[in-house]
């Protein structure tokens, strides 16, 4: 019984390991693109990072062209 709950709690721990590890780029670049835009152009414009997280974790896993990265930019 006890060996059992050992395992199953090793696997929890290594399936959420594997979570965080996938959502790391997002959340580097989240934090990258906040703390900039807060210091280039203060709190009024933060809400800029979160939009442009939002358009990075639709499609960072993507093999985006040059042209396609630049209609993101664009949009």
């Amino acid at each position: 019984m006890q060996r059992q709950i050992m395992e199953n709690l090793q696997g929890k721990i290594k399936e959420v390991r594997g979570q965080f590890l996938k959502a790391l780029p997002v959340i580097c670049s989240f934090l990258a693109l906040y703390y900039s835009v807060i210091l280039l152009f203060g709190l009024n414009h933060v809400m800029v990072a979160s939009l442009v997280t939002v358009v990075f974790q639709v499609n960072y896993r993507k093999h985006l062209s040059v042209r396609a990265l630049l209609r993101l930019a664009v949009q």
